[in-house]
């Protein structure tokens, strides 16, 4: 029998350690909290048929697919967002970003799944940082626990809050893997995608979400609610964010109450009643409450539709997430109605006829619209919108035929690209693609920086624009795109300073 790849903590460095990295200006340091371990581990009966002699020493090796990180969060219907950033402490210098959100958490094992791009790769002993640049208001810390004991037998604990950073090195780890009776005992690196960093997201124990919802899944934006407390003990007034939530500190609601929203309904009725979850009204609440509420539209005098037809500049093989926008929808009386449509919810219903302001807005793609007003008549309406996106990650051979497939993709997984012409994908931050160059058989693996609106992987040479090349390139049009950028900035300084001379002439 095969034994599951089971990955033994033999840790043979400390484990991750606290120690401040700087950006534009200092960041100051997670702090650190020593936990006593209160249990020995039990012995694995499995290692004394095992020899513990080394069969196979991976540690030497440079790392050049990304550093992995998994963050653990409970699976709710509001999923967190947060970005990190990844820093090279020796070099005090930024090397890649990442965003973690829907597009890469795992609803089923609850966890984000996180790739930070090195190009240069990461080898034994490395110290690196994540800083924690931005997160959503109800998010408290990440945090960070060393992977064994120190000899003390104390865990080392780091909570990482905005703007402060958590530096760890590059550790190695032992695992076994074969046959039963014949297991090789083989030694790696930790952060690798075989042994990703662990950690936790925390959010605030003392809030309760509500994640206000349109029929059709999405976020209800910028709605008024009011909140009817029982007893009597009042009546809150709120208004949702840009994602749909409205945030409420848990002392302030009782443990059931109405809620409703002008023009809309819930089960045909125009207030729904929330029960909070025991754990908030017990206090043993341990972070933060999402529940979800469907809203609809009053049903109109008169039924219409109104047509949206998204029109995509740009290739959605990759990914579709780019093509969501929202549209508002402003009557003559000045009621406005935001709703979220993509390709494959582009019916808006329920508006009654007159005309109305358009304004249309995305996360991700830039969208642009003919006309600004829409008139509803006889029930009917149609509005067009051109989609643009935000971020790209282009793929070609620097002018060279090429046959590439996306290996992660599971819908275009033995889709083979071929020809000499770039081609641009839409893309979302926080995506990550298994680029395999079918004829040398390599691989790159890309995830699409925050950061870099421009990814582009050029075949043979790796990543060469929103991160560096993972491997020197000495390609003609590189090389030719580099000489001319480079004597543009030396004509733009040299005009500068003529303007400059002749102005202070002219002045004197």
């Amino acid at each position: 029998m095969k034994k599951p790849l089971a990955i033994a903590t033999l840790t043979l460095a400390s484990a991750l350690a606290a120690s401040a990295v700087s950006a534009a200006d200092p960041q100051p340091q997670a702090s650190p909290t020593a936990i006593q371990s209160t249990a020995s581990p039990a012995p694995d009966e499995s290692l004394k048929t095992v020899p513990m002699q080394l069969t196979t020493d991976n540690t030497s090796r440079t790392v050049t697919d990304g550093i992995h990180l998994d963050v653990a969060h409970s699976n709710q219907a509001y999923i967190p967002e947060f970005t990190l950033e990844l820093w090279s402490v020796h070099d005090n210098k930024l090397i890649s970003s990442a965003a973690g959100n829907s597009e890469n958490y795992d609803k089923q094992k609850g966890v984000y799944h996180l790739v930070f791009n090195h190009p240069e790769g990461f080898k034994l002993d490395d110290q690196l940082a994540f800083i924690l640049r931005k997160a959503d208001s109800n998010i408290q810390y990440i945090k960070f626990r060393s992977e064994k004991p120190n000899e003390n037998r104390q865990f080392t604990i780091n909570d990482l809050k905005v703007n402060t950073s958590y530096s760890f090195l590059i550790d190695s780890f032992t695992y076994f893997e074969g046959e039963e009776g014949s297991e090789m005992l083989i030694s790696d690196l930790t952060a690798t995608s075989l042994h990703p960093i662990k950690a936790s997201l925390q959010t605030d124990s003392k809030k309760v979400g509500l994640m206000l919802q349109t029929e059709s899944g999405s976020p209800l934006k910028k709605a008024p609610v009011e909140i009817k407390l029982s007893n009597n003990k009042g009546t809150l007034k709120l208004t949702s964010g840009d994602d749909g939530m409205v945030w409420i500190d848990r002392d302030k609601l009782t443990w059931k109450f109405l809620i409703s929203s002008p023009g809309k309904v819930v089960n045909g009725s125009s207030k729904a009643e929330v029960e909070l979850p025991q754990a908030v009204v017990t206090g043993e609440q341990k972070e933060t409450i999402t529940i979800p509420v469907v809203f609809q539209n009053e049903p109109a005098t008169q039924h219409s539709e109104v047509k949206l037809n998204l029109s995509p500049v740009g290739n959605t093989d990759l990914s579709t997430s780019w093509t969501q926008v929202d549209v508002t929808l402003t009557s003559s009386e000045g009621v406005a109605s935001t709703f979220t449509i993509d390709p494959s919810n582009s019916t808006i219903s329920g508006l009654p006829n007159g005309t109305y302001k358009v304004a249309v807005t995305s996360e991700y793609s830039v969208a642009s619209i003919e006309s600004d007003s829409l008139t509803i008549k006889d029930g009917s309406a149609t509005l067009d919108i051109k989609l643009k996106p935000k971020y790209t990650l282009e793929i070609d051979k620097d002018g060279a035929p090429f046959n590439f497939s996306v290996i992660n993709v599971e819908s275009i997984a033995d889709k083979k690209y071929e020809g000499k012409d770039v081609i641009a994908f839409g893309v979302t931050p926080g995506q990550s693609f298994m680029v395999k160059d079918n004829e040398t058989g390599k691989i790159d693996t890309v995830v699409i920086d925050p950061s870099s609106p421009r990814t582009k992987v050029v075949l043979g040479a790796g990543i060469v624009f929103g991160g560096s090349a993972t491997a020197p390139h000495t390609g003609d049009s590189i090389v030719r795109d580099v000489f001319l950028f480079t004597a543009s900035l030396i004509g733009a300084a040299v005009t500068f300073v003529l303007y400059r001379g002749r102005k202070k002439k002219n002045e004197s």
